[in-house]
């Protein structure tokens, strides 16, 4: 069971809680003493039924950031499909490949964000062998 359906559950547990009471308390009459006792039930059951509330819409809003994280990912991975691939060679360096690629040693970082998985944390330290994807083309 899901969190927001946890929350879902609460919230109408809340909710049928605090109609019941409410139910019983039109029952009472005004001038008894059990009507003050009563009110006092009905607050209380409802600041749970706002706090459940809350939890839903907490609960919802991470399930929705959640799904646009991973729509985003799936998106960003079928891009990444489509690009082309580069094995690097003994001597290269990510100058020459965006050379080679969009005629001009200036891109080289874009190669380097789309390769940080591959290149790790040092730019310079790219190994022969490496297969990186070249961003904006097409393979």
């Amino acid at each position: 069971m899901t969190t927001v359906d946890q929350a879902q559950q609460a919230v109408v547990k809340a909710r049928n809680e605090l109609e019941a009471a409410k139910a019983e308390a039109a029952k009472l009459s005004p001038s008894s003493g059990a009507q003050a006792g009563m009110a006092q039930q009905i607050k209380v059951l409802e600041s749970m039924l706002q706090r459940a509330e809350k939890a839903l819409a907490d609960a919802q809003s991470g399930a929705a950031e959640k799904a646009a994280a991973e729509k985003a990912a799936a998106e960003a991975a079928a891009l990444r499909a489509k690009w082309q691939r580069h094995t690097v060679a003994a001597g290269e360096t990510l100058s020459h490949i965006s050379l080679k690629y969009y005629k001009t040693a200036n891109r080289w970082q874009e190669i380097y964000e789309a390769n940080k998985d591959v290149i790790g944390d040092n730019h310079n330290l790219i190994k022969p062998g490496q297969e990186l994807v070249i961003p904006g083309t097409e393979a």
